[in-house]
């Protein structure tokens, strides 16, 4: 049956996406370690950075979600006579559309609070403290040469 197999695939593909999507926020929110530990250092609140996080998240959020509304039209058309339909007859209506971002959306914001708990959960020292300052040291470094390079 086509559907059952549409709806398989639908469901495999939302779980990909969703263990795909999560990987990436967490270790982008892992790899600015730096960034969060010397913002708390400086006074700015957990909430205003989850924040930033989670306006950063809506930007890209936004953008993806514009593009995909006018690219499902073109494949639905295109998966539609696939299966044997009159690609008429396939359209995503508007409702559907909106309620799927707002899932996505819910689910968005749900990994980046839960992907930033780790790294919230700690003060600015320890952050800072455990951070890997060889990589740091390289770059500043290499920022000091290219300053002098420039600079001759």
């Amino acid at each position: 049956n086509s559907s059952t197999l549409i709806i398989s695939l639908i469901v495999i593909a939302i779980i990909v996406s969703i263990s795909v999507i999560s990987i990436i926020v967490f270790m982008s929110i892992k790899g600015r370690r730096r960034e969060i530990g010397i913002l708390l250092s400086i006074g700015k609140s957990k909430a205003t950075i989850m924040i930033q996080f989670i306006i950063e998240m809506l930007i890209i959020s936004a953008i993806s979600f514009t593009g995909a509304y006018f690219f499902s039209k073109l494949i639905a058309g295109n998966l539609g006579q696939a299966f044997g339909k009159v690609a008429e007859s396939v359209i995503i209506q508007n409702s559907q559309f909106a309620l799927i971002t707002g899932i996505g959306i819910v689910i968005l914001l749900a990994i980046v609070i839960i992907s930033c708990i780790p790294i919230m959960n700690k003060k600015p020292r320890q952050i800072l403290s455990q951070m890997n300052w060889g990589d740091w040291n390289e770059f500043c470094k290499k920022s000091i040469f290219i300053y002098y390079k420039k600079k001759s």
